[in-house]
């Protein structure tokens, strides 16, 4: 009997992007002895455009492409329209990557390869940035996500290339509506499959390829990122004022001390240039994680 396998691509606004990711998809190996191969995009925007390229699309593969229009603006909308899309095609397994990413010819089989080995439920592969021509070194060097060299155990995982077996979905999982406009919803999704007893492990194989846009391609950017990311982390961790997040709070000034001490040296070392820039936005993440006001960094 064969596995339902089902790719998900969550896309808003970026049909440039969402062709690159559909034309890798199109070259993809499916194992057609053992998978019944499905790809389900959903689209966030309602687009004719998108509906148009999604259709046009499905004449130029063999295997069934599902097209959903989420018409509740928001990441956590989406992702959790494609899962019941996914539950409907009856999955055993459930991929997801992003609209601006593309997957290699064995990106497939790698996952497969990886679950086996691990025995893993659920699977994060490496994200490699593709940066733009004029990026600076440094930017090129913070967006270069660690690669591990083993397969490694995770209490949690990202959202931009995962792989999971269906059944972690039991008792109703889905993405918290919470996190629509901060991100994290990722985080918190898999920390839960986790603890009601899901294997989670990071993969060094079957990597997808981001492309970086020149607006994201600044220390800036890449700063307000980070600020983010704490801000969602210790909102999460201290959800309520206590003696613990005092405690962490304390060490904002020694943070920033420490990062100002660094920032002569940014000059002559990508490295410490990033860190310098981590360390002032876990500081202001921290103190940012106290307030509502701002949270909605994501646009719809």
């Amino acid at each position: 009997m064969k596995n339902i396998v089902t790719l998900c691509v969550c896309t808003f606004k970026r049909p440039k992007f969402l062709q690159s990711c559909l034309s890798s998809i199109a070259k993809l190996d499916t194992l057609p002895e053992k998978n019944d191969f499905r790809l389900i995009v959903v689209d966030n925007e309602n687009s004719e455009v998108i509906a148009a390229q999604v259709e046009k699309f499905k004449n130029r593969v063999s295997f069934p492409v599902i097209y959903k229009a989420e018409p509740q603006a928001g990441l956590v909308f989406a992702r959790n329209a494609a899962l019941e899309a996914a539950k409907a095609e009856k999955a055993d397994y459930i991929g997801f990557i992003d609209d601006d990413e593309t997957v290699t010819p064995d990106w497939l089989k790698d996952m497969f390869k990886s679950l086996k080995d691990t025995g893993a439920d659920a699977l994060a592969g490496p994200v490699e940035i593709i940066a733009p021509a004029n990026a600076s070194s440094a930017v090129i060097s913070a967006y270069q996500f660690k690669k591990p060299k083993l397969y490694t155990p995770s209490a949690t995982l990202p959202m931009g290339n995962v792989f999971f077996k269906a059944a972690i979905l039991k008792n109703d999982l889905a993405f918290d509506p919470r996190f629509n406009k901060t991100g994290g919803e990722d985080v918190d999704f898999f920390r839960r499959a986790g603890k009601a007893g899901a294997s989670l492990f990071r993969t060094p194989y079957g990597s997808v390829y981001e492309t970086l846009t020149p607006e994201k391609a600044t220390l800036k950017a890449y700063f307000k990122r980070q600020v983010r990311v704490a801000r969602i982390h210790y909102r999460e961790k201290y959800p309520r004022f206590t003696l613990g997040f005092i405690k962490e709070a304390a060490l904002c000034p020694l943070e920033c001390l420490a990062g100002t001490l660094l920032a002569p040296f940014a000059l002559f070392s990508d490295k410490i240039a990033v860190k310098a820039v981590k360390l002032y936005a876990k500081a202001v993440g921290r103190i940012q994680s106290r307030s509502n006001a701002g949270l909605e960094y994501y646009g719809v």
